[in-house]
């Protein structure tokens, strides 16, 4: 069962028109061309604290499923609970233009930095000492580090 509000995810009366989200956008100066309104929402099963974000579509059989095809990739599993919708959004976006950057020659030859041997940083679990001290022991292999 997908639980949601009573106006079935329609704006609310005094809600802004979604022309009002590109106003700051449009007054920097922004091309309206270059400006896009994304709806989503914000669903989770009722008994967890974390939500998803789905693309909007206005048929809630659709959004359930695109909400349990996302949860079940993100997680491994989907339930059939109850899903609630928690957030609302519309985002606009500025469509960026591709940046032609300059084109840079190499100066010089390049050359790594660094002696070129690796360490490990990790620390050994406790005991890992013995255990290969007692196999280097029967091998007469060297413990030292290389």
């Amino acid at each position: 069962m997908l639980k949601l509000p009573l106006l079935h995810l329609r704006p609310a009366r005094n809600s802004p028109p979604p022309t009002q989200c590109a106003t700051p956008l449009l007054d920097e100066g922004i091309a309206a061309d270059r400006i896009t309104l994304a709806r989503s929402v914000d669903l989770r099963y009722s008994v967890q604290n974390y939500e998803i974000e789905v693309g909007w579509d206005a048929d809630l059989g659709a959004l359930r499923a695109a909400f349990e095809v996302r949860h079940r990739r993100l997680y491994g599993y989907a339930t059939g609970e109850s899903v609630e919708c928690v957030n609302l959004r519309l985002t606009a976006r500025v469509v960026e233009a591709h940046a032609d950057l300059p084109l840079i020659n190499p100066v010089g030859t390049l050359t790594p930095v660094g002696s070129g041997v690796r360490t490990s940083r990790r620390r050994a679990r406790p005991g890992c000492r013995a255990i290969c001290a007692r196999r280097s022991a029967r091998t007469g292999a060297s413990t030292a580090p290389r």
